[in-house]
């Protein structure tokens, strides 16, 4: 039995952009016989959309800021406690792609730390994440990275850690000191 102060609850967000807590009896005990829960059966407005995000709420609660990147390089800023405080199966927007897009990712991070974003054409960007400024749920986002028509969004992060470790389509590995990319704005 959880004890009082263990919140199982989960913020998930599938890549349409919607977005919803997930509760501890919305999982399945895991067994051989068990038949796990879809993500969509407790979320309005998830469709078939496959989860590309989650965070428990304890952790939403000590972030300052959550980050939702689509596939076409737009980017949104919310403030964590936004999130935190949904508990319901209400279905929320964490980001609104533009047409064709999907959502890519959620990550956390303040609001002086850098932003890594990378595309399938192997360009990247490195810029401040205070240039975005907390947006409210129901906003679009704003542009992170210029992509070419044919590129999408592979890779995004607030950056940590002094470098990176970056792997091609076709299987290559690099390492590379963040300080190799300059910072630019978006």
């Amino acid at each position: 039995h959880p004890s009082a102060d263990d919140d199982s609850t989960f913020f998930a967000l599938a890549a349409n952009g919607t977005g919803s807590s997930l509760h501890r009896p919305h999982f399945a005990p895991w067994s051989e016989h068990a038949r796990p829960a879809r993500f969509v059966d407790h979320v309005l407005r998830a469709e078939d959309s496959p989860v590309v995000g989650m965070f428990p709420r304890r952790e939403l609660r000590l972030a300052k800021r959550i980050y939702a990147v689509a596939t076409d390089g737009q980017i949104k800023a919310s403030e964590a406690e936004e999130y935190a405080k949904r508990v319901s199966n209400e279905a929320i927007d964490g980001i609104i792609p533009r047409d064709g897009a999907r959502a890519y990712t959620m990550f956390s991070g303040h609001e002086d730390a850098q932003v890594f974003l990378a595309s399938s054409g192997g360009k990247a960007i490195v810029f401040d994440a205070s240039e975005i400024r907390s947006q409210g749920l129901r906003a679009q986002g704003v542009r992170g990275i210029q992509l070419d028509d044919d590129h999408t969004l592979v890779g995004a992060f607030a950056i940590e850690e002094p470098e990176v470790v970056l792997v091609t389509a076709h299987g290559y590995v690099k390492r590379m000191l963040l300080d190799e990319f300059r910072p630019q704005g978006r």
